[in-house]
């Protein structure tokens, strides 16, 4: 298991890799760090359906906006925003195609944040719901929040 975690691919600037090809259409992991740092901000996993790798990092683009993205449909974009609008900096992204289960998949998530806890003392910066100091997360925008607001009655406009 461990040996597969050693075949990542090399490092592409997030805000063009969903869009230019540089990603495949597969399952498997992958991993965000801010442009000219060593560490990591984000270590997911993706291959349930037809979520692929291209498509779960396509769901990113809102990073680049002017404001901070819903969580949903990506949990991890309201804090990759926070840190691009606190420094400036930029992204890339390096994935790992896994083929299997999904469960396989997510026990090599399990290792693979293991292993980074265990060499750098601690986990990804925005793995496990945490943002930014001075950030609060954004909301879901899914479903039910939609479903809640068609509910709260409206004020006529005069």
């Amino acid at each position: 298991m461990v040996g597969e975690l050693e075949r990542w691919e090399g490092w592409v600037p997030l805000a063009t890799a969903a869009t230019g090809g540089q990603l495949p259409s597969r399952p498997g992991l992958y991993r965000i760090r801010r442009v000219g740092w060593s560490g990591l901000d984000y270590l997911g996993q993706t291959g349930t359906g037809t979520m692929t790798l291209r498509k779960r990092i396509s769901m990113l683009r809102g990073v680049y906006g002017p404001v901070m993205p819903y969580r949903d449909p990506h949990t991890a974009a309201p804090g990759l925003w926070a840190l691009r609008h606190q420094a400036g900096r930029d992204f890339e992204v390096s994935v790992l195609v896994v083929e299997g289960t999904t469960q396989w998949r997510k026990a090599l998530e399990a290792v693979a944040i293991t292993r980074y806890r265990l060499e750098r003392g601690g986990s990804p910066t925005l793995n496990f719901g945490r943002m930014p100091a001075g950030y609060r997360m954004s909301s879901a925008n899914n479903a039910e929040l939609v479903a809640g607001w068609a509910a709260v009655p409206r004020r006529p406009h005069h």
